[in-house]
């Protein structure tokens, strides 16, 4: 299934996800204790191409971040009520099994994802989530990030500096320029 064009007003609201989740919920097939495919697990809009559509004109802002307790987690849904309604949120455990990689924003905790509509009451209200996550020990999952301060990125990725010999100065990008000055 494809969404085949941006819609004139957002589609996703209180009434048409209710619905949406009601359909779903007593539509599909018991999966406790069933085996799923790794794709379908992790990555579930990959079944619902161009999601990003349904949330109209002004489309979409995805934030996601990753914070080492359940209590931190449960204060960032709480918290993001009060930044608008997330259309879609996922939630899983990560394990402790360390990372390989410089920027990696895999670690033990719960990693929450979160989509909501843009506006720019957002913009304001998503700096809250932010110091949540830094004040739990947490970290952005930068690779979804648009807005991510240079101090925060640099405080949840410290090894970005070993990079820095291996950037082309004629060829990097705005993000890193922003996250990096």
């Amino acid at each position: 299934m494809v969404v085949p064009f941006i819609p004139p007003v957002r589609v996703l609201n209180g009434l048409t996800l209710g619905l949406f989740n009601s359909l779903y919920y007593y539509a599909r097939p018991a999966v406790v204790g069933q085996r799923s495919a790794i794709g379908h697990f992790l990555y579930p809009l990959d079944r619902i191409g161009a999601y990003h559509r349904l949330y109209g004109p002004k489309g979409m802002v995805q934030w996601q971040a990753l914070v080492p307790s359940q209590d931190a987690a449960k204060a960032l849904l709480v918290e993001s009520k009060r930044a608008g309604a997330s259309f879609l949120s996922v939630m899983k455990v990560m394990g402790g099994i360390p990372s390989q990689g410089m920027l990696s924003s895999s670690g033990e905790g719960v990693t929450i994802a979160l989509d909501f509509p843009y506006s720019e009451d957002l913009l304001k209200a998503l700096p809250r989530l932010d110091d949540l996550v830094a004040s739990a020990g947490g970290r952005l999952y930068r690779a979804k990030d648009a807005r991510m301060s240079g101090p925060y990125f640099r405080r949840f990725y410290p090894q970005w500096e070993q990079l820095v010999p291996f950037i082309d100065p004629k060829f990097s990008s705005s993000f890193w320029h922003r996250v990096t000055a």
